[in-house]
């Protein structure tokens, strides 16, 4: 999904006289303000389980300590990355919880594999 925002920038004399255009009337006056669009990448809507999930993979892919959810700067970067902070970071003892969970919800699958 993309998102565009408008920016906007002056047109100089010297941009009004490199464009080659039949009407001079389509230009804005010199005062006026010219639209450059700047398009952003957005994710889908996050909500506080998608949020979850991902603090869950970060942590356990990037083997790092449980009290990393508790680090200001962390929960400051997870807020500062939604457009408008409704989501929470979970606690390191949520995460834990969830931890030992996602592991035994692997463990059939690891002793699949060793049977092969």
């Amino acid at each position: 999904m993309h998102a565009c925002v408008y920016v906007y920038d002056l047109i100089t004399r010297e941009d009004r006289a490199t464009r080659n255009t039949e009407n001079d009337a389509d230009l804005p006056s010199q005062s006026a303000s010219a639209k450059k669009v700047q398009c952003t990448v957005t994710s889908p809507t996050l909500t506080q389980a998608r949020l979850d999930k991902l603090i869950l993979n970060y942590i356990v892919h990037g083997m790092r300590p449980l009290s990393t959810v508790e680090d200001k700067s962390f929960i400051e970067l997870v807020e500062g990355l939604q457009p408008k902070p409704t989501k929470n970071v979970m606690t390191r003892k949520t995460l834990g919880v969830r931890t030992d969970e996602a592991h035994r919800n692997m463990l059939p699958q690891y002793a699949t594999m060793r049977e092969r």
